[in-house]
């Protein structure tokens, strides 16, 4: 989660919308379920975005529920997935569109045409 550099934002931002029903974004009514008491109990005071609850359920990680720790364990891995599939396109097509996932996964998908093979099947 680390790998935070050029674009890395972006990609943060972008994986919300990914693969996995949910995100943590306190705004995503599907990450109730998994990680709800937590986001209630640690985070609920925090504005969603640029990975901010994500962070928070991080350094609270010894208080989560295991079912939560799985949920963010497999998020984890889609992040890395869709930076390694999307994150070069996302820099060169997106780079000026405002951090948010929404206004990037669109960006993508209007450049579908330009993307890499790898990132058009991920986004479909």
């Amino acid at each position: 989660m680390k790998k935070i550099a050029m674009g890395g934002m972006i990609i943060l931002s972008v994986i919300t919308f990914f693969s996995i029903p949910g995100s943590p974004d306190t705004g995503d009514p599907a990450l109730k379920g998994p990680c709800e008491i937590e986001l209630e109990t640690y985070c609920s005071n925090l504005q969603p975005g640029e990975g901010r609850v994500f962070d928070c359920l991080d350094r609270h990680d010894k208080f989560l529920s295991q079912e939560c720790k799985e949920y963010l364990k497999t998020w984890s891995k889609e992040l890395k997935k869709l930076q390694k599939d999307c994150g070069d396109d996302a820099f060169q097509y997106c780079r000026d569109v405002r951090v948010s996932y929404r206004r990037i996964l669109h960006c993508l998908k209007e450049h579908r045409n330009e993307i890499s093979h790898a990132c058009r099947t991920l986004l479909q």
